[in-house]
């Protein structure tokens, strides 16, 4: 699979939560639901993304995918128990 340009975009509404798009599209792309619990959305980055790039949080091989199926992505916040130093044991004093 060749370099696919995308464009990602976050919530300003929601923290940690991202949409990745076609960079030829806009986010009309999203079903109505979800643009009206994303907007305002702030773009963050345009990049071109190969299924061997690494990306913080998501595959970018199921990132392409799901972009060449539907038209998106959706990178939802992680759990409490996935955040660095959240939901460890609190040491006894």
């Amino acid at each position: 699979m060749t370099a696919r340009q995308i464009t990602i975009y976050r919530s300003d509404r929601m923290r940690d939560l991202y949409v990745f798009v076609d960079a030829a599209t806009t986010l009309d792309v999203l079903p109505e639901a979800l643009r009206r619990r994303f907007d305002p959305a702030v773009p963050v980055m345009t990049l071109a993304l190969t299924p061997d790039r690494h990306l913080a949080r998501a595959r970018a091989e199921a990132v392409l995918t799901q972009i060449a199926s539907v038209g998106f992505y959706v990178q939802l916040p992680p759990e409490p128990e996935q955040l660095p130093g959240r939901g460890d044991a609190v040491p006894e004093p």
